[in-house]
């Protein structure tokens, strides 16, 4: 130990003669090393650690159900009705307990006053599931959460609680208004806890309360897919055993009732949503810039690797006099060593600098918005940067190592050391090393560029360019369906009149946020051709939601004032639809039977195909009907503005003025369609 600490002494005092040079080594490194421990951060993030706050996490599993569809591959997904989740908690054996959520924006409040929340609408067994224990008060109750309509009580988020209360005891017992409801504040959740995923929420109520928000018969359809799941497993049970019971159960339950789905597979997946079968966007670009920034790396232990041989060849006399004096060649080269490790752990130190200074930069860029605020620095983070700045460092450190142990000790003492040939191929060698790394990251560069023009020029079938999209949920604010329609009429009024808007128009879906599929009939068929996404998926729309959204028609009519409740039953489709119901006839006048109707609609129109949830998704299959003919109490509104110039400038006038159509309304929710493909569109 003491002769270690005498070699870590003179290597500072060697760093220390030559600050340029230790200098320019260290923020070399501290890039290399920066880049390394931002990603490992955000990797960290997604796919290592658990969620804070659960319990054994390596026994909450998260089910996904794989598809297959002839001539269309495998289609996997998280999202179940909640019939599924029942299934599994009532009729399996290898779960020790199974829990249903989904993630939501609310309304706090009404009026001016409103504000938005993000919300866990959860089952009873949520908490308990995965083991938490409340920081104040308790969790709800089965009672709660009992059907058809549970008591309206909340949990609060640790952070919401501090802010909306003040962090005092006293929230217990408060009331909030949320929707038709005043909720009961029953509980606060412990600090850093939120949930299986790692999205940060406000506050968390029974799914019972707010479900018939969404659907009216989301307990018993098995058509509403909004839920997800999450399972603990029993004690002595692999995930292969409970998810081969699963998919027994799927199929069987399949075959005993509904749609046949003999090849379905249930798969379970860690409590990590990015470690599930088919990752996430996030973790895929986590992994790609992981394996960029460790190139990065390699091209900076390389440069230091050749400016340490280098530096070496002006003190090759001074390690011949102390291999002639008796050091060892072991001694020296641990010294040598030593000064290399210094020079990794100093930049290292840098490095932690840097993403302190810059990491939650690239932890918002990557990561999905909703993830929790804080510093990205933590003891995992620390020891992470230690060892791999410890490890480059000596990496860097074995070429003059090497060097000093091939030289030749006579003319080292009579010549002060020269440029041998052994030592001139080394260089060479890491210079080659450099230039083949760099132009293998100028290339991924240059792809990578391509795919983003490639996919900042993709025809979505819409133009999303100066759109905005206002949201409010009336149902949930205990609108009735009536009352709905009036106010979304008079808010499409003043919008039409609003300055600056050049288009306005009504909607129940809108694009990468959420939509309807309802079954389509046509008269002696069978059977219709299925594509990997499902539907076919319906929107019901004013006339002016195609010019309001930049869609093109490409035959036949668009809707018109006159497609009213009183009129013939009418519809546009897309043209992948057009294509797959008719490859041999003309759509139009074609008769289509929509859901359990009876009634023929007749299709006016063939539009062009436009994305509904995935910028790289296979062609969709849509319908649009008018407004004014909807029947199937779809429940939402979505409010669309094209503006004339700077759709940003018609944010907060556009919201004020849906504020005041009417007294008490929920939070208007209003922001550009182009963000809504923000979180596609970042990884690329």
């Amino acid at each position: 130990m003491d002769t270690l600490a005498q070699d870590i002494r003179y290597a500072f005092r060697q760093l220390g003669r030559s600050p340029g040079f230790t200098a320019a080594a260290v923020l070399t490194l501290a890039l290399g090393i920066g880049a390394n421990a931002a990603m490992f951060g955000v990797m960290d993030t997604l796919l290592f650690r658990p969620p804070s706050g659960i319990v054994r996490p390596d026994r909450v599993v998260r089910p996904y159900l794989t598809r297959s569809f002839a001539g269309m591959g495998a289609y996997t997904s998280d999202v179940f009705s909640y019939p599924d989740f029942t299934d599994l908690r009532d009729h399996t054996r290898s779960y020790e307990s199974v829990a249903a959520y989904f993630n939501t924006d609310l309304s706090l409040g009404r009026g001016s006053s409103a504000r938005p929340i993000k919300a866990g609408i959860v089952t009873a067994g949520f908490f308990p599931l995965l083991g938490v224990r409340p920081y104040l008060g308790r969790f709800i109750s089965p009672e709660e959460d009992a059907l058809p309509h549970g008591i309206p009580v909340a949990v609060l988020g640790y952070a919401f609680w501090k802010q909306q209360f003040g962090g005092a005891a006293s929230a217990l017992g408060q009331q909030l208004r949320i929707g038709t409801h005043q909720y009961s504040v029953i509980g606060v959740a412990p600090p850093g806890f939120t949930g299986p995923d790692i999205e940060s929420l406000d506050l968390w109520v029974p799914l019972s309360t707010l479900a018939d928000a969404i659907d009216t018969e989301w307990a018993t359809t098995r058509n509403a897919y909004f839920f997800r799941r999450i399972a603990r497993l029993k004690d002595g049970v692999t995930r292969e055993q409970a998810a081969a019971e699963a998919t027994t159960l799927y199929r069987n339950l399949h075959l005993a009732g509904r749609e046949p789905d003999p090849h379905g597979i249930v798969r379970l997946g860690p409590v990590q949503a990015a470690h599930g079968p088919d990752g996430s966007r996030e973790a895929t670009l986590s992994l790609w810039l992981m394996g960029v920034s460790l190139i990065v790396l390699l091209i900076a232990c390389a440069n230091i690797a050749n400016l340490l041989l280098a530096r070496a060849v002006h003190r090759q006399r001074e390690i011949a006099i102390r291999l002639t004096i008796g050091a060892s060649g072991g001694r020296v080269a641990r010294q040598l060593l030593v000064e290399s490790a210094m020079l990794g752990l100093l930049g290292g130190a840098a490095a932690l600098l840097l993403v302190w200074w810059g990491g939650d930069a690239i932890r918002a860029l990557v990561l999905p918005a909703s993830v929790p605020a804080g510093t990205s620095l933590d003891a995992r983070m620390i020891v992470f940067t230690a060892g791999i700045a410890l490890l480059t460092g000596v990496l860097a450190g074995l070429a003059p190592v090497w060097h000093a142990r091939a030289a030749d000790l006579s003319v080292a003492l009579k010549t002060g050391g020269g440029v041998g040939q052994a030592r001139s191929r080394l260089r060479g060698a890491l210079l080659i090393g450099q230039v083949m790394l760099s132009v293998v990251l100028l290339a991924g560069a240059g792809l990578l560029v391509r795919s983003l023009h490639n996919v900042l020029d993709l025809d979505l079938g819409f133009d999303q360019h100066q759109v905005l999209v206002a949201s409010m949920d009336l149902k949930e604010a205990g609108y009735s369906a009536a009352q709905a329609d009036a106010v979304f009429q008079l808010a499409l009024n003043r919008m039409q009149a609003l300055p600056g808007v050049a288009h306005a128009s009504l909607a129940v879906g809108t694009p990468f946020s959420w939509s309807f599929s309802q079954r389509v009939r046509l008269p002696g068929r069978d059977s219709l051709p299925q594509v990997a996404d499902g539907g076919p998926y319906i929107n019901a729309v004013t006339p002016d939601f195609f010019a309001t959204m930049g869609t093109t028609l490409l035959r036949g009519r668009t809707l018109t004032t006159g497609d009213n409740a009183t009129a013939s039953r009418v519809a546009i489709i897309d043209q992948t639809m057009a294509r797959l119901y008719w490859p041999s006839a003309d759509p139009i006048g074609q008769c289509m039977i929509l859901g359990s109707d009876s009634t023929c609609t007749q299709v006016v129109g063939i539009v062009k195909d436009a994305h509904r949830s995935s910028l790289i998704e296979s062609a969709p299959l849509q319908y649009y009907i008018p407004l004014a003919q909807e029947r199937f109490d779809l429940n939402r509104r979505d409010l669309f503005v094209r503006a004339s110039g700077d759709p940003a400038a018609l944010i907060e006038p556009v919201r004020q003025a849906l504020q005041i159509v009417a007294p008490d309304l929920p939070y208007a929710n209003v922001r550009p369609l182009a963000g809504l493909l923000d979180r596609q569109l970042r990884p690329w």
